[in-house]
């Protein structure tokens, strides 16, 4: 593994994150980091739900979806390649076309509203949620 996010069942309310860039290239490195502190993110505020689920592009479950998600918007946002969970190329249309891919992008507004519109106003290629959010919202982003 690249990187581990587990939670502390000793202190609640803390994750404990594991964190290093020896068996990725240099270019991910950031990015690895970026996909575990959203694990951590969501962990410690209560609203990661690890429940197994068939998803397109080998999402093993909704939380790997987020994570990734917001890597590839960091990924995109620095001009380095945009990919699904198993490596193959994405882009923002096709997350956009996918009813759970969407659905799950707009539950992140109302599990993480702070995380979410920070995230809708980055500039980057790849960014399923800024759409979403212009959709939903009446800010201007």
């Amino acid at each position: 593994m690249r990187g581990v996010c587990f939670a502390s069942f000793d202190q609640p309310g803390s994750v404990d994150v594991f964190y290093t860039d020896y068996r990725c290239e240099e270019s991910d490195a950031d990015g690895v980091l970026v996909h575990e502190l959203v694990h951590a993110s969501r962990v410690i505020s209560g609203k990661d739900h690890d429940f197994p689920s068939k998803m397109r592009g080998g999402y093993p479950n909704s939380e790997e979806f987020y994570a990734n998600t917001i890597e590839m918007i960091y990924r995109s946002e620095t001009g380095l390649n945009v990919t699904d969970y198993k490596y193959h190329p994405i882009d923002q249309a096709s997350v956009l076309r996918h009813p759970r891919e969407r659905a799950l992008l707009t539950a992140l507004r109302h599990e993480q509203p702070s995380l979410f519109l920070a995230l809708a106003r980055v500039d980057a290629p790849f960014n399923p949620i800024k759409p979403i959010a212009k959709q939903l919202l009446t800010i201007d982003l």
